[in-house]
């Protein structure tokens, strides 16, 4: 009954804080929070065949903002693919700007009810790039993964350009502090050796057309029990 009360009291504690900070950020205006520091940009690219550059839709999505340890909900926000960059509504009385968020000082955010993290590793030249990734799943032995990403293309016509915009996502593992790129199974056997037999004994071929993202979650999940298996076994 403790338990049940304590963890009741807790969940009615984050609520609560939520509601404060929902109410913090309509009194004073996102405009008069940390958020307000990025920079300011302007839709750069024309459409055809109703395509568009943002994850999910081409409205700004609900969501929440962790940014420089601060977490912001219900922010009106657009998470640019193309650009990978984090876009929020910049509101005066004459338009509606669009405010380009400092990468580097998202932790993660919340979109359409799917969480994404910063991730930092190296770009051309040994530079550091940040990257958002959305967590398919995660446990403490490995984090699974999907890097979202739309390229475009140039239609050239009367004088005009205009860009057809495709998605082209990818999958990841982050195991040990390294992040792998996995695009089948066999990627995924090199990471994790130990779990052939069992992950050969599934089969999962259904779904690899069909839902990409559940194929790839239905394989971990084979990994992940195995290795608690072996685990189990090795401390035995």
């Amino acid at each position: 009954m403790f338990l049940f009360f304590n963890g009741w009291a807790l969940g009615q504690s984050s609520i609560q804080e939520k509601d404060h900070y929902n109410w913090f950020d309509k009194t004073t205006g996102i405009e008069n929070t940390n958020l307000l520091e990025g920079t300011l940009t302007v839709a750069k690219y024309g459409t055809v065949d109703g395509t568009h550059k943002f994850y999910a839709s081409n409205d700004y999505l609900k969501g929440h903002i962790v940014f420089d340890g601060e977490t912001y909900f219900d922010v009106d926000m657009k998470y640019d693919l193309y650009e990978d960059e984090l876009l929020l509504p910049l509101r005066s009385d004459a338009q509606v700007q669009l405010l380009k968020l400092v990468k580097e000082r998202i932790s993660e955010f919340v979109i359409d009810g799917r969480r994404f993290l910063a991730v930092v590793h190296e770009g051309e030249g040994q530079a550091k790039v940040t990257s958002f990734y959305e967590v398919l799943s995660e446990n403490p032995l490995f984090r699974l993964l999907k890097k979202h990403k739309k390229v475009g293309f140039a239609n050239y016509k009367k004088n005009l350009v205009r860009y057809k915009f495709v998605s082209k996502n990818a999958y990841y593992v982050n195991h040990g502090g390294h992040l792998t790129e996995i695009k089948n199974k066999k990627d995924i056997l090199r990471i994790f050796p130990e779990a052939k037999s069992a992950l050969n004994k599934q089969s999962f071929d259904n779904l690899k057309k069909t839902n990409r993202d559940e194929y790839v979650i239905k394989m971990m999940e084979v990994i992940h029990q195995q290795l608690l298996s072996n685990k189990s076994t090795t401390e035995e």
